[in-house]
């Protein structure tokens, strides 16, 4: 998704905005096991953050597939 200029990066934010709640969906399923909820969270949006940057729709899965993945 670094391909489209600003119409590229404003899909990528979107798909990122659209997608938060699945971190914290995914933070909630590895609570209590060492990190707080708080960092759980954190190192979500950074793994969303970098599925984002290297998701390419021409695979055919959809984004929530592949950034859970």
């Amino acid at each position: 998704m670094d391909k489209g200029g600003s119409r590229g990066k404003r899909a990528r934010d979107l798909i990122i905005k659209r997608n938060l709640r699945l971190v914290v969906n995914a933070a909630k399923k590895y609570k209590n096991r060492g990190l707080s909820f708080i960092d759980l969270v954190s190192e979500g949006n950074a793994g969303l953050l970098k599925a984002a940057q290297k998701f390419d729709i021409k695979k055919g899965f959809k984004f929530s597939t592949y950034a859970t993945w």
